[in-house]
């Protein structure tokens, strides 16, 4: 991978218009950034402020970065501490008022670096078009990982020519994905002779078809991966450290294991796909387990995977009453994507049985990658799961009872500036 550096980017998102219009002398002018050297610059940025945004956050709530936040939305992660911004995503007490914990926000502004470093490098530097497929494929991500986390009604402001917002209408969840999925397009396009790129760009789009119900195109989309190919986002304890890894080691939050009753028993199924060890005592005074691949600030965090092309294959072919070509699939991956191979997986014989299996696949082999909320509300959403069969329900550990407040809410100050939101923070928020 290329060295990234972090630098200063432009913040131009959730409405902060007032960036732009501040008489200052040493403000950098658009003009002056229309040479190589701005480009790259942006490109740098833009790189390092979603893999930050992904896999280091720290500011705002203790858990902080994306695969924090989604592992404590799903059944994956568990809270060892009541810090209020933690624990309330843990246990899905999530009013409209209190945001997203940072999630919404810190999204946005990614993206807004994105579209900025595209714009530069499409003007000054098009020949550098792995730049321009690599920020494609991270912009396409970006709004994936809105649809899958945020309520319905996501918005997608875009920059002008003097880096001023333009703000726009607030989006379903559908129309979102499919925005998504154009960027994943024009990855795919600008990708030229760059393989990662190109199979970051088909799995992003196999996983965005995937969530608008088209998985016959899914695996279509995921056919020319092969299965030992990573995407990772790269850490070091100086630069975007790994905030999997600090919030592990602070005892902020561990695996969990049958979380709310309804959750999988990632700890005591003594899975080897992810190899949980005790990495401490929490702040509760608890054990915390952690996966062992995550054991410095410097590990990578997997945005993209071979693994996940299979497994979006192998619903393709659940999805088309192949029952032979899924369960090979599944069995493929457990005796080659692996060391020790695993047992052979058995037909469980019923059709809930079958989708219970995939999903358990899926939660094992994507485990903490960004994935298993995504996936908690597909079940929902696409096989007619009852809600309080996917998500945590009953009993909270620190006192009270689970929420209900399923999907994250998009932040107050959204609806507060931009014109186009109407009165209300989401259209809906169903799963």
């Amino acid at each position: 991978m290329k060295t990234r550096i972090l630098i200063p980017v432009l913040l131009l998102a959730c409405g902060c218009s007032e960036l732009t219009t501040v008489d200052a002398p040493d403000l950098v002018e658009r003009s002056d950034l229309l040479n190589p050297a701005g480009a790259i610059t942006f490109f740098n940025g833009a790189v390092s402020r979603f893999e930050f945004v992904f896999g280091t956050r720290a500011s705002w709530s203790a858990s902080g970065a994306f695969v924090n936040n989604s592992g404590l939305l799903s059944d994956e992660l568990i809270a060892h501490s009541t810090f209020w911004g933690l624990s309330n995503l843990d246990r899905h007490l999530l009013p409209e008022e209190s945001g997203s914990q940072g999630t919404y926000f810190f999204l946005q502004v990614a993206r807004m670096n994105q579209l900025q470093a595209l714009d530069l490098l499409r003007e000054v530097l098009p020949s550098e078009r792995w730049r321009i497929g690599l920020l494609y494929g991270y912009l396409g991500y970006t709004e994936t990982l809105l649809a899958e986390t945020m309520c319905s009604g996501v918005p997608l402001s875009t920059i002008s020519r003097d880096f001023k917002p333009e703000y726009g209408p607030p989006l379903t969840t559908t129309q979102l994905l499919e925005r998504a999925l154009q960027d994943f397009d024009s990855a795919a396009v600008y990708a030229a002779n760059d393989p990662q790129i190109l199979n970051l760009a088909r799995v992003g789009r196999g996983r965005v078809l995937l969530n608008l119900d088209r998985p016959a195109e899914a695996a279509g989309a995921v056919g020319a991966v092969l299965t030992s190919f990573a995407f990772l986002t790269e850490h070091t304890q100086a630069v975007n450290y790994n905030g999997l890894f600090s919030n592990l080691a602070w005892g902020a939050f561990g695996i969990a294991d049958k979380k709310g009753i309804n959750g999988l028993d990632y700890l005591s199924a003594e899975d080897q796909r992810i190899n949980a060890v005790i990495v401490g005592t929490g702040l509760d005074g608890v054990p915390v387990y952690g996966p062992a691949r995550v054991d410095s600030y410097a590990s990578p965090n997997i945005l993209a995977t071979g693994i996940e092309a299979r497994l979006i294959e192998a619903e393709a072919a659940l999805r088309a009453d192949n029952v032979d070509a899924w369960l090979a699939h599944l069995n493929s991956l457990r005796a080659t994507a692996t060391s020790p191979s695993m047992a052979p997986l058995t037909d469980p014989g019923t059709p809930d049985g079958r989708v219970d299996l995939l999903f358990r696949e899926r939660a094992f082999w994507l485990f903490l990658t960004g994935s298993r909320f995504g996936d908690m509300r597909r079940l929902v959403r696409q096989y007619g799961r009852a809600v309080n069969t996917v998500f945590p329900i009953g009993p909270y550990k620190f006192g009270g009872e689970f929420g209900t407040d399923w999907v994250l809410p998009i932040d107050p100050t959204e609806l507060a500036r931009n014109p186009l939101m109407g009165d209300r923070a989401c259209l809906d928020r169903n799963p």
